[in-house]
């Protein structure tokens, strides 16, 4: 990696990129009124943990374990918002009880995974594993498991499931979420998301963020997409150096690291 940004906003992608994969694990973890969703990728690191009397949310709260801006800390503050969310298994209910835009993207969705799973009404465990290998020539096949089995496979051309059925030829944006879960049943469909999700996110292994600095240089690309891309937090990000990993030869190696939570600061909810 190396180089210079060739100009604001732009960022510089990986020489090396098409080598490795993408990878993401995400654990859940249900007892008697508390549940937990833990996820890590190349990028991030959250916990949440939440508290529930088996009908709605009562408390939530976050950790944030490795960032990639230093404003993202801040995330865990919001988290709180699912307070009274009903158990229930869309992912997508979340969006409907508190805005998206304000949370940060993972610690949300492992949050939401967290509400899926303590809705089943069981303690228990279950451990996601999501692998997208870079792409080469807009091409990949991406997989993911439950508990070390497989239970989705896509191939991929850009943003479109070539295969196999019921998901080929549709589009990983625009809706996927939707038609998922009005098409599919509840398992699949929330197995589908988990994917979709990995699948966007596995993009970012094509940029080389060492070469990053500041958050608002890249407003035009990401959008007030999440918390730190925010009007009131974006001027203050500044990139994390040295936080990305490469998962691709050790998958295991995922969630085994426990870091200090950060401090997330004075920021208000």
């Amino acid at each position: 990696m190396g180089g210079m940004l060739e100009s604001m906003g732009k960022v510089v992608r990986r020489s090396d990129y098409g080598t490795g994969a993408y990878r993401r694990r995400i654990l859940l973890i249900a007892g008697q009124g508390e549940v937990s969703g833990e996820l890590e990728d190349d990028f991030h690191h959250f916990r949440a943990v939440l508290e529930h009397d088996g009908q709605r949310v009562k408390r939530a709260r976050g950790e944030a374990l490795r960032v990639p801006w230093t404003t993202c800390p801040g995330a865990v503050r919001p988290i709180a918002r699912l307070e009274g969310l009903p158990l229930a298994r869309s992912l997508r209910a979340g969006a409907a009880h508190t805005p998206p835009a304000a949370q940060c993207t993972h610690l949300f969705d492992a949050a939401l995974l967290a509400v899926s799973f303590a809705s089943r009404g069981q303690p228990g465990r279950r451990c996601w594993d999501a692998t997208v290998p870079d792409r080469k020539q807009g091409a990949t096949s991406a997989t993911l498991e439950l508990d070390g089995q497989r239970v989705l496979q896509w191939d991929l051309q850009r943003w479109r499931i070539t295969g196999p059925e019921p998901f080929a030829g549709r589009k990983l944006i625009g809706g996927f979420g939707r038609w998922a879960e009005e098409s599919l049943e509840p398992d699949l469909a929330e197995a589908a998301q988990v994917l979709q999700r990995a699948v966007y996110i596995a993009t970012g292994r094509r940029n080389d963020f060492e070469q990053m600095e500041r958050a608002v240089d890249h407003v035009d690309t990401m959008g007030a997409a999440c918390h730190t891309f925010g009007p009131e937090q974006v001027e203050q990000a500044l990139r994390v150096k040295g936080s990305v990993r490469d998962y691709s030869l050790q998958p295991d190696a995922l969630l085994r690291v426990q870091p200090m939570p950060i401090d997330p600061g004075p920021e208000a909810m």
